[in-house]
This record gives structure tokens, sequence and C-alpha cells, in this order.
């Protein structure tokens, strides 16, 4: 059923503790949270993990999201850190959180196990939840907007290399945004206008979504009942929160879910080869 050509069990496991604490948190502390992207898809089509997946994805309403942040430090067990682009300059300008494990000996083992490296270590994804403007002419230029942002980003660092006519543009256009308009001049100035921007609405009635998602913001919005109130369903023989109606959510990502992908698809994304250079996960200022 999957391609992995190596034993992923042993990081699965240890990503699944660390879901584990920060879901008893949310619990305790009366806070929403969804399983997102590839971890929801796992939890309705495999009741688990993806076999091949090495990732591990939450979603949570801004409000929550930010009563976590808060709290973390002082709640999260003392081998477990909250990272964001706040505290850790290497997340910029992703301005999503990590609950990384800051074990090495730990992390080093999996590597062991596994016959991979971990170049961040081993975390779960926490993505907050925004909301977006009511008409769709408003909610077209605060897109742009984000595009624009996007493409200005990726075009400062040399990110966008292909010829096509369309990232040609793009390319260009990021530069002139970003000259005239954004002056970002870092990653961190970057954070700071994706935070800005992916915050302007707040979480509530129309669309929302993590705005600053891997698969850009259209794919990402849903009605605010597609998530609504958290359906728990079962997880490695456990529970996780999905969204009320994760049939949509999900087909609104990945279209036809329930089909598995081709063979050679069905591989992890984040560990690299043995051979890969180490570094030990983000490091706080």
């Amino acid at each position: 059923m999957s391609e992995v050509k190596y034993n992923i069990r042993p990081l699965q496991e240890e990503v699944l503790k660390i879901f584990k604490v920060f879901a008893a948190i949310c619990e305790k502390h009366g806070l929403r949270y969804y399983a997102a992207y590839g971890t929801a898809l796992g939890a309705i089509r495999h009741h688990g993990f993806i076999p091949w997946d090495d990732d591990f994805d939450v979603a949570m309403p801004r409000d929550d999201y930010e009563r976590f942040r808060k709290m973390a430090e002082e709640v999260l067990p003392a081998r477990y850190k909250y990272c964001d682009w706040h505290n850790t300059k290497e997340l910029s300008p992703n301005v999503y959180a990590k609950i990384q494990d800051s074990d090495r000996v730990a992390v080093l083992d999996i590597e062991k196990k596994i016959g991979r490296t971990l170049p961040h270590g081993v975390y779960i994804d926490i993505f907050p939840l925004d909301g977006t403007p009511g008409t769709r002419w408003q909610r077209f230029k605060w897109m742009l907007r984000l595009r624009l942002l996007r493409s200005a980003y990726s075009s400062f660092f040399g990110l966008m290399t292909k010829k096509r006519p369309v990232t040609i543009i793009w390319r260009t256009a990021g530069y002139i945004a970003n000259k005239f308009a954004f002056h970002a001049k870092s990653r961190y100035d970057f954070a700071l206008y994706y935070d800005e921007l992916s915050r302007t609405f707040k979480y509530g009635k129309g669309l929302v979504g993590c705005v600053i998602s891997p698969y850009g913001a259209l794919r990402d919005l849903s009605p605010n009942e597609v998530y609504g109130t958290p359906n728990y369903v079962a997880f490695e023989g456990s529970r996780i929160a999905v969204p009320s109606n994760s049939h949509d959510y999900l087909t609104a990502i990945y279209g036809d879910y329930m089909t598995l992908p081709p063979v050679g698809k069905r591989c992890p994304t984040h560990a690299k080869l043995p051979d890969a250079p180490w570094k030990f996960g983000p490091t706080a200022e």
C-alpha cells in the first residue's frame, strides 16, 4: 500500500505522543482544534496516519490559537517547545506554530531507527483559522494582496525559478509590489505582513480557513459551518477532532479524497536521506 522504503512507524508514534499532549491541553482548557490536511485525510480514510505520512497538522480558530500560544510555555512538558515566528527566526515567514520535541537524544534515536534525517526534529504543525472579507470584490482584492505578498517573498529570495510566462508575470508583479508597497527586506518583515493580512478579518460567519495555507487560500476556504462543532473520530486507537463536515472540507482540498494516489506518490515528504546535513530544529532567539 505504501512506497515508503523505511520503517516510518517510530516517527509516527513520537508525533502521536506530541499530539496527545496537545489534545489533552485543549480539552482541559476548552480550546477548539481540528485535524487538518493530511492528518484529517488520514483520520477519515485510514482511521489513523496515512501509512506513508510523516507530518501532523491541526488547525485552531484564531481566538483559541492565541489562547494556546500565550499559555503554551507554562502548560507544555519540559521536553516540548512551542515555536512560532515570534520566538524562532527560522520559521519566518510562515506564521503558524509548531510543538517540537526538544530532546536531541530522542530525535537522534528516532533518526537511527528510521534511517533518515529529520531537519526540523519531531513536531506537529498548528495553523490558525481566520475569517475573510464579506463580499466577493473585497475578497478578491484581499486575496490578490496575499498572492502578491507570496510572489514578493519568492521573488526577493529567488525562489521562483521556473521560466513559464505565468511565473515570470507573478515574479515581476511581486517585485514591483515589494518595491513600492511592502518594502520588506527580511524573512521577518514578510512574516509581519503575512500575520497582519491573515488576522485582518475575524473568524466567524462566512468563509473561513487558514489563509496562509500551503495549498493557497482559495482551496482552503470553507463556509464556517463546515468546521462547526468538532466531530471526534477514531485515530490510531484513540480519537481526534475533525471538521463537522469533513467531507466538504476534504473535497475542497483534495477532490476525490477516498481514492489513493498513484503508488509512486505514496512517500514521505519531510524526512530526508541520511547524508542530509543535521540541523536540530529552529533555534529560539
